[in-house]
């Protein structure tokens, strides 16, 4: 977690404004009963990939065992790595070859990932269905002014999305204080990382956040934020007595939350009016759940529901598992440092909505979605001026229009370029003081602190200010319409920030229909490093060349042309390059018409993808006036405004700042 330093607020990232208490749902097991679909998706992955463990053969995970896994490791990736480092690390396809270097086993490991990932989302759309009184218990906590609500899974985010999506709905996912995955923490549960980053995010003490989750490391995860926990278990959840874990209270398994006349866990119960704690006294009388050490829930007989007793350490010997957080491998979470690798034979992931695209089409967002940059700049030297940033012998940090400009044209995403500007400038102290960082760690937890409170201001900046460009809601919603088209948003911004904007201006109904959705934290390495988009292609399995990216920054630019794909620039005022075309963009739009919009509309899905065709068309006609980006007409260099195809590019230094691109 970013450090700040004394004096300097927690960011606030909720919707509910002042909340009283917070309800944080797990969503594996709690949301929607998953576990045994998990099974049959990793299985299917390890039968895909031939997965044998010499000596001992294939790799196939039986109910029994599953059950186990899954109240031991949080996480997929952690399961694989527990079990493998226990049983033997296998091979693929049967061949003699198995991983011995961590940086082997991270790439195995993110292939079967990757796979299951794939075949989970399949038997998602045909099997998973909300468990009894979470949607009713989510819908109080949405329609209460004074409670947060947020959903904190440790499953991979494109799984956790697509059951999200399907079970809750885009609808209530807009209106949630928290949502977060597996993804978007370093140290996945029983690590309590994912719930004290959510209490940060709606700024509450821990006591006053309640998790309901299913699981013992779920429970762990809870009682290591500090943070009081409801079990609802679901059958896999196989322990005795999760009260005596810690869990202040238990449901019946068939049970659940309770629905309608049979709801036990409701808002008013758990939050009475006026009160500064939670109340965990559901009242009881629900038979036994088998979870009970004598009267079924927890252990006070007739199922009540009710504060437990204080809890008790307890090592389980199933499988000869002794569950210790301390056993817990961190490193095991740590994201891979680039694309997965397949093994020859294995086919790339199919991530799209979109089923059999003939092409697609990916939009960047600050710039081309919505003209941000004036945005961010303003949100940093907000930041700056919070911590009082001042360089030792230069004075204070303010960015200026200018300089902003150029930053916006060199370096893509917030962390880089504020590391770009202190390496070349020099690292700054907090509020004028002589302490500047100086170790690595010092220098990240800095630019981290600086960028949680930018994205603070910047999300109410964007409230206020942001709105869609010309033109781009109109093609993404030709595309969205286009049953061959796959489409796409491959922004280098931070999530929080993304979210803020793509919500605001997108809306939740065209993001749940997009194929692709990806920030600058789903990636490693940000623009204009090609990652994001080869990630992207891999999603809607198309080759590059059928991959059209709408960009407006010479970054952005340099991000498609290093994964090979043709790229259409729509430059906005921060947008300093001469010439775009020179530096390889197939066609550069007017910088006041944009896409264009109803009887000016330039850049149109019917023109880009004609019917039939196998490659994109960047004949747009023309005659749009000047936009002083060509060097003699206009857009481009071919005078008149006009748009297609630009002629091969040539490499240019650019002198501005120093800055050789």
């Amino acid at each position: 977690m970013a450090v700040r330093p004394a004096g300097a607020t927690a960011p606030k990232g909720s919707n509910t404004k002042n909340p009283r208490f917070a309800l944080l749902f797990d969503c594996d097991g709690v949301i929607v009963e998953t576990e045994e679909l998990h099974r049959k998706a990793y299985n299917a992955s390890f039968k895909h990939f031939g997965l044998v463990i010499p000596g001992k053969g294939k790799v196939e995970w039986s109910v029994e065992y599953y059950d186990i896994l899954a109240n031991t490791v949080g996480g997929g990736k952690p399961k694989m790595r527990y079990h493998f480092d226990n049983n033997g690390w296998p091979s693929f396809f049967g061949g003699s070859k198995v991983p011995r270097t961590d940086e082997e086993k991270t790439k195995m490991v993110d292939s079967l990932q990757d796979m299951k990932t794939e075949f989970y989302k399949g038997i998602v759309e045909s099997q998973a269905e909300a468990r009894p009184g979470v949607l009713r218990l989510i819908d109080e906590a949405i329609a209460a002014p004074d409670i947060a609500v947020g959903i904190c899974s440790a499953a991979t985010k494109e799984g956790f999305l697509k059951v999200v999506n399907s079970i809750v709905g885009p609808d209530r996912l807009s209106r949630l204080d928290v949502v977060m995955a597996g993804d978007d923490v370093t140290k996945k549960k029983p690590d309590p990382l994912i719930y004290n980053l959510a209490r940060e995010k709606v700024g509450l003490p821990a006591s006053k956040c309640v998790v309901i989750e299913d699981s013992l490391v779920g429970l762990r995860a809870a009682m290591g934020a500090n943070m009081p926990c409801v079990i609802t278990p679901c059958p896999s959840s196989d322990v005795p007595d999760f009260r005596a874990h810690g869990a202040r209270a238990v449901m019946d398994v068939n049970v659940g939350l309770g629905d309608g006349a049979g709801a036990v866990v409701t808002l008013a119960k758990l939050f009475p009016p006026n009160a500064t704690e939670p109340d965990f006294d559901f009242g009881g009388g629900y038979g036994s759940s088998g979870y009970g050490s004598s009267g079924g829930v927890g252990s006070s007989g007739a199922g009540s529901y009710s504060v437990s007793a204080a809890p008790t350490r307890v090592t389980r010997g199933a499988d000869g598992v002794v569950y210790d957080p301390d056993q817990f491998d961190a490193d095991a979470n740590q994201r891979s440092g680039g694309m997965a690798v397949r093994p020859a034979g294995a086919t790339a992931p199919k991530g799209s909505n979109t089923k059999n695209p003939r092409f697609a089409l990916l939009f960047d967002c600050d710039g081309v979605i919505v003209e941000t940059e004036e945005l961010h700049r303003k949100a940093y030297n907000a930041s700056f001026k919070h911590f009082g940033l001042v360089i030792p012998g230069k004075g204070k940090v303010e960015w200026s229009v200018e300089y902003y400009d150029i930053l916006a044209n060199t370096v893509g995403g917030g962390k880089p370029k504020m590391r770009y500007h202190f390496d070349n400038n020099g690292w700054p102290s907090f509020f004028g003081g002589s302490k500047v960082p100086r170790t690595d760690e010092e220098k990240t937890k800095m630019v981290d602190s600086l960028q949680d409170m930018k994205t603070e201001f910047y999300k109410g900046i964007v409230e206020s200010q942001a709105e869609a460009r010309p033109g781009v809601l109109r093609l993404i919603d030709e595309a969205i319409a286009a049953p061959d088209i796959a489409v796409g948003i491959c922004s280098a911004a931070t999530k929080e920030g993304f979210l803020k904007v793509v919500n605001s201006i997108v809306g939740p109904d065209r993001l749940s229909r997009l194929d692709v959705v990806m920030a600058g934290d789903d990636v490693t390495k940000k623009k204009p490093d090609p990652l994001i988009y080869n990630l992207a292609r891999e999603k809607v399995g198309l080759p590059a060349s059928k991959c059209v990216v709408i960009e407006d920054s010479l970054v952005g630019l340099r991000a498609a042309m290093g994964a090979n794909m043709p790229c259409v620039i729509t430059p906005c005022p921060s947008s300093d390059v001469p010439d775009f075309r020179a530096h390889g963009a197939r066609a550069v739009m007017d910088v006041n018409v944009g896409l264009g919009d109803g009887a000016g509309a330039v850049v149109t899905l019917a023109k880009l993808f004609p019917p039939n065709a196998t490659e994109p068309d960047f004949d747009f006609g023309g005659g749009y006036g000047s936009s002083g980006y060509g060097s003699s007409g206009g857009v481009g260099s071919s005078g008149a405004g006009s748009y297609s195809v630009s002629a091969a590019p040539t490499r240019v230094t650019r002198g501005a700042d120093g800055v050789v691109y």
